[in-house]
């Protein structure tokens, strides 16, 4: 069994997790912040924005010295880190109809997280005789969903 950060209501909420996904722990963290407390058609609307490379994604920070600039400033499309989450709210949206018996449009994000996973440690062969280590990050990310309340 998985341990998450965070307890959930099992009437409200349905969960999922994905463990060791090889992308850019860089890039997950920037989504996470980007979907996070948005419906679930939005957040998937806005990821498959950035998989089309509609919607660019700020990634990093101005650094001292730079001059301004106006509107939104650099951005980047991280594709892979995108489709990995899509993927994710997709199952989540399975549990919740599964274990909540609500829609797609009932539900919105509570809590995503990515924190680093393990580390898998290889090297580049490099000339006389030498080599480079050549290190692979990994992420896990897990996504909490919660349905909405009936206004009555």
């Amino acid at each position: 069994m998985h341990r998450y950060s965070r307890e959930i209501d099992k009437n409200m909420e349905a969960r999922t997790m994905g463990k060791d996904l090889d992308i850019s722990h860089r890039h997950a963290v920037v989504l996470a912040k980007m979907i996070r407390g948005k419906p679930m058609p939005k957040a998937i609307s806005l990821l498959e924005g950035v998989i089309e490379k509609r919607v660019p994604v700020r990634v990093g920070q101005r650094k001292a010295g730079h001059k301004k600039g106006r509107g939104f400033g650099p951005g980047k499309y991280p594709v892979k880190a995108a489709s990995k989450y899509l993927k994710l709210l997709f199952d989540a949206v399975n549990n919740a109809e599964q274990h909540l018996s609500g829609t797609m449009e009932d539900l919105y994000i509570v809590h995503v997280s990515a924190q680093k996973g393990t580390t898998i440690e290889g090297s580049f062969p490099r000339a006389r005789g030498r080599t480079t280590p050549k290190r692979k990050e990994r992420v896990h990310i897990e996504l909490i969903v919660r349905k909405r309340e009936e206004e009555e």
